[in-house]
């Protein structure tokens, strides 16, 4: 898991980018589900901080994705 930022018109946002490796060779649509959840304090106050993404592809029997 690597921490970048992507930017915006006025602001940049914390990302990560996310590499897996499957155990067993699938075909047909996949579904990635990568959920975050973190809390910190800030001025004395404790702060619950969540998200969560999907992203879909489909794999092809030569192991290539394409992106949906």
């Amino acid at each position: 898991m690597q921490k970048y930022f992507e930017t915006g018109k006025d602001r940049a946002m914390p990302s990560y980018l996310v590499q897996l490796r499957r155990l067993s060779p699938t075909f047909g649509k996949q579904t990635i589900r990568v959920e975050y959840e973190k809390t910190i304090e800030k001025d004395g106050k404790e702060i619950f901080q969540n998200s969560m993404g999907y992203f879909q592809f489909y794999v092809n029997f030569f192991g290539y994705s394409d992106f949906n």
